[in-house]
């Protein structure tokens, strides 16, 4: 799915102030986030870069080697951080556009409407390309091409109410999936007050990061009903994802949030369970309760060993992107021990395709 999409990013570039699409991820690129500490990631546009080679902003593919990539989640990457804004490849272009152009940018989707008849044929391309249908940009383009519509998605001080409401509607009709449908089931009752138990958070799919990011911040954790399993995978599982604001909302963007101080709560609200499953999660917990800002990784790279020869290769894969991300915070680079383990971890698991398509390894 990648292939030819660097030709669609730079034809589509023209118009990089309404699409957020601006230059194709080059190998240098994808090095520089991976040091960054999101090696598990491959780019596929970047915005202006930000000294030594560090992109701003860049639209990536989360890499679960384990599935076909078309179904690889969509996140938006902003220093060191990323938030999930698609399922897969095939919502990716219309959840951005929803997320970083009609969002509270009332003059960039006036600017989308008034020129998307000059940019309409490459966009739809790059939006073919990545596996969508017309129906899903559509979603996106009718909101932008609609003064009204336009203007229930810019922020206005007072009752929130119809700003929260657009988004959802929105975010619903690009993606009508079950996983998406039960997020914002879920966000909508919380935004209005309401924190009903979730049951399994892997029920909401890709979304269950960010469920999981408010209700680990937030006094909600028991009435949300999630317990000491759920919190340590959380814990263990791609650290550095979906920093999100304690508060409930849809206007979300990536670095909103510092995302340690989610997991700091999360561990001491797993320490309280009577039981922790398992003494390599406890030994995250205990890590991410004590280490404070020195914390690097090392109990989540070490749970990625015991997960990965319990022939849980999924689990280690997302706690080794965990021990990046931290080893990253505490050093300012990851370490190159945890490219090896990825690396190791790809070829022992059959996942060199995946492995094949990160611009560092």
């Amino acid at each position: 799915m990648v292939d030819g999409i660097g030709a669609l990013v730079a034809a589509l570039g023209e118009a990089r102030w309404a699409l957020s699409v601006d230059l194709p991820a080059d190998a240098e690129s994808a090095r520089a986030i991976a040091r960054a500490g999101l090696p598990g990631i491959v780019p596929l546009w970047v915005d202006a870069p930000q000294g030594f080679g560090a992109p701003w902003h860049a639209t990536a593919l989360l890499v679960r080697p384990w599935l076909p990539m078309e179904r690889w989640p969509g996140v938006f990457v902003l220093r060191g951080q990323a938030l999930t804004v698609s399922a897969d490849g095939a919502t990716l272009l219309p959840q951005l556009l929803a997320n970083r152009v009609l969002s509270n940018m009332p003059s960039s989707a006036a600017q989308l409407a008034m020129e998307w008849t000059d940019v309409e044929r490459r966009a739809r391309a790059l939006h073919a390309a990545l596996g969508g249908d017309e129906a899903t940009l559509q979603a996106a383009v009718d909101v932008a091409m609609d003064p009204a519509a336009r203007a229930r998605l810019a922020y206005r001080p007072g009752d929130q109410t119809d700003y929260q409401r657009a988004h959802s509607e929105l975010f619903r009709r690009i993606d009508p999936s079950a996983p998406a449908r039960a997020y914002a089931d879920w966000l909508d009752a919380a935004i209005a007050g309401d924190m009903r138990p979730v049951g399994d958070p892997e029920t909401f799919g890709p979304w269950g990061r960010r469920l999981m990011g408010v209700a680990a911040r937030g006094a909600h954790t028991a009435a949300l009903g999630l317990h000491g399993p759920a919190l340590t995978r959380f814990l263990l599982s791609d650290n550095g994802l979906d920093g999100v604001p304690q508060q409930p909302m849809w206007d979300i963007q990536a670095g909103g949030s510092s995302g340690s101080a989610q997991y700091a709560h999360a561990a001491d609200l797993a320490a309280d369970e009577t039981s922790v499953d398992g003494s390599v999660r406890a030994g995250v917990v205990r890590a991410l309760r004590h280490g404070g800002r020195g914390y690097a990784g090392l109990a989540h790279a070490e749970a990625a060993v015991v997960l990965d020869e319990s022939d849980e290769p999924e689990r280690a894969w997302e706690a080794l992107q965990s021990a990046a991300w931290w080893a990253a915070r505490a050093k300012g680079e990851v370490p190159t021990g945890i490219f090896d383990g990825i690396r190791f971890l790809a070829e022992r698991r059959g996942w060199t395709d995946a492995l094949g398509k990160l611009g560092w390894a």
